[in-house]
């Protein structure tokens, strides 16, 4: 059966390299999926979202004016406008990969929380459009603060997530992940997905993980490309091609960590690691660390 799946998958991409061995690589990702039984999990607040009513919905807080004009600059955060607001969120529903992509991307996630204690209390930062708030409303006393760098983010995600999930976000912030301008211990669980993989510098990664750990009373959890994996090996080879084409001084707003250097930042910050979640382990690039917040 499996041969024959990979023949069909092979036939309907002719023209990809190795695409016997993604199709292989593609089961393996369903049957983890299945193995953990994340289909009962799946939201079905989408399937009705666009017919409920918003609710009305105001608890902004602004911590931006409170930032320190010091703290670091990355000039992919200036992006985030309305309209690549609305882009970002339609894109994680568009087209097979990306779905699936999405779909292990929460199953991570969930995994992680459980594996941090199942925390009471949660800051989603950043929280973009909102993709891990449903996954983080399936706790029904868990407590849900957002904040992003970009007010037009909040917005979106507010208006075009369900009624349901919109309604459990308790308070939500603008604030710099650098400089939160929140209260020490103000959750149990700093919650980061897609973001470290931007901070290129040691120091700031630093700085970033410290706010983590102050504002957390208990555990961190983020998300990073890392080394030791098939995926990583092809985007080095990429970046080394591209470094001989254009040269070395290219902007990039992404970046790989190796294993061994975020480790360590995570040591400099005062945090432990309790654990990790691979995206496909020894394929993927993509990896969540659990870490505990040394007092």
């Amino acid at each position: 059966m499996k041969s024959i799946l990979e023949a069909r998958f092979v036939r309907m991409f002719p023209g990809k390299l190795i695409w016997g061995f993604r199709a292989s690589m593609t089961l393996f990702m369903l049957r983890s999926i299945f193995s953990n039984q994340y289909l009962p999990h799946i939201c079905p607040f989408a399937l009705y979202a666009a017919s409920l009513e918003k609710p009305t919905f105001d608890c902004r807080v602004n911590s931006m004016a409170n930032q320190d004009s010091s703290s670091p600059h990355y000039e992919f955060s200036e992006k985030y406008d309305p309209e690549h607001s609305r882009k970002y969120f339609h894109k994680h529903n568009t087209g097979f990969w990306r779905r699936l992509s999405n779909w292990r991307e929460v199953g991570m996630a969930r995994k992680a929380l459980v594996m941090a204690g199942r925390p009471g209390s949660v800051l989603d930062l950043p929280c973009g459009t909102g993709r891990f708030w449903a996954m983080l409303a399936e706790a029904p006393e868990r407590r849900i603060i957002i904040a992003d760098n970009s007010q037009a983010m909040i917005d979106t995600g507010l208006e075009l997530r369900p009624r349901e999930v919109v309604a459990r976000i308790e308070k939500y912030f603008c604030c710099s992940a650098f400089d939160t301008g929140l209260p020490d211990n103000f959750v149990e669980c700093v919650f980061s997905i897609r973001l470290l993989h931007h901070i290129q510098n040691s120091e700031d990664r630093v700085l970033m993980l410290k706010e983590f750990a102050r504002v957390s009373a208990s555990t961190v959890i983020v998300s990073l490309w890392v080394d030791g994996n098939f995926r990583a090996w092809r985007h080095a080879r990429n970046e080394a091609r591209k470094a001989r084409l254009r040269g070395t001084d290219r902007p990039r707003d992404r970046s790989l960590c190796p294993r061994v250097d975020i480790e360590r930042d995570f040591a400099s910050a005062g945090l432990e690691v309790i654990g990790h979640v691979d995206f496909i382990k020894y394929w993927d690039k993509w990896r969540a660390y659990v870490l505990r917040v040394k007092k």
